[in-house]
């Protein structure tokens, strides 16, 4: 399969407002009931539940979604039971065969979703955070997601892809290689971020099919300039709860524009994570140098599976 960056005539699909600033009120809905029953830690597992519920009915429909979070949850129990370090090389492979499976099978890409929201949850836990009540959280407002994703008729928007059989398996291979090095990559890194290297190329495995080497350097640069774009914000003298208010303006827009493609999303939602986490130079200078290690990560995997398919899969017709 070659490259197939998005061109000006495809059409743009975007999420209706409507749906956008129901999704902002669910989000703020368990952020407090979060916080009121089992305090601000488990925040982070609130919200990848509601987005992976949401956003994973919205590319491949519920039942996928459910396998996908009982899927983060098995993982996060293995991830507590064994040793961290060990945990992600053993089940992020895991995982990228699930993607590829996927993807061979149905054309969708919820699996991504579900390793991206593993890898939020792996993050806490490793800093101290209680993995149960993360967990219940995280089911909790999956489903919360999940319903609301079906009653406002959401389910199945974006239209499944139709790959062969190889690009599907090295998509698969290059994910696992991807995720290992992204993981050592991040492990050089004391930073309570530094889980971002991983989430970031994890990311780039939403780009359509056969456009993931383009899409890594547009929407690279476009990270890079957003996590820019905060870095110039934060130094103006505004109070945490300015930057709060900017960084749900860029949010919401940024989700507006995730499944269109658009170099918008990534540049918008880099700089309001910025924001809403840690309003600092310091964490946007992060974000940028994260942003470059991911997509340079992607260029390089997603573009040496290139050239395996074409001289194996592509030769042979498979």
């Amino acid at each position: 399969m070659k490259e197939n960056p998005e061109t000006k005539d495809r059409p743009i699909f975007l999420l209706p407002w409507r749906l956008i600033f129901l999704l902002f009120a669910a989000l703020c809905v368990v952020a407090i009931a979060t916080t009121a029953a089992t305090g601000p830690f488990y925040i982070p597992g609130a919200v990848s539940g509601l987005l992976l519920g949401f956003f994973g009915t919205v590319f491949g429909g519920r039942v996928k979604t459910i396998c996908a979070v009982v899927s983060v949850g098995l993982a996060s129990a293995v991830t507590v039971a064994i040793p961290a370090w060990l945990s992600f090389y053993v089940l992020a492979p895991a995982f990228a065969i699930l993607a590829g499976t996927e993807l061979a099978r149905f054309g969708t890409r919820v699996t991504i979703f579900a390793i991206m929201s593993w890898i939020t949850l792996n993050s806490p836990v490793t800093f101290g955070t209680e993995a149960l009540p993360l967990l219940f959280v995280f089911s909790a407002s999956a489903a919360v997601g999940t319903i609301m994703a079906v009653l406002l008729g959401a389910e199945g928007r974006v239209e499944p892809s139709e790959i062969e059989r190889g690009y599907a398996i090295t998509h698969g291979i290059a994910l696992a290689i991807g995720l290992v090095f992204a993981q050592l990559i991040a492990s050089q890194f004391e930073n309570a971020h530094s889980h971002w290297v991983a989430l970031l190329f994890t990311a780039r495995a939403l780009d359509p099919p056969g456009s993931h080497v383009a899409q890594a350097r547009r929407k690279g640069l476009a990270m890079v300039l957003g996590a820019g774009m905060a870095s110039a914000l934060v130094a103006l003298p505004l109070t945490t709860l300015h930057f709060k208010l900017v960084a749900v303006v860029f949010l919401l827009i940024g989700l507006r524009y995730l499944p269109s493609r658009k170099s918008v999303s990534p540049a918008l939602i880099s700089a309001g994570i910025v924001l809403v986490s840690s309003p600092t130079t310091e964490t946007a200078s992060f974000r940028a140098e994260a942003a470059m290690l991911a997509c340079g990560l992607v260029l390089l995997v997603f573009f040496g599976a290139r050239i395996v398919r074409q001289a194996i899969f592509e030769k042979h017709g498979i």
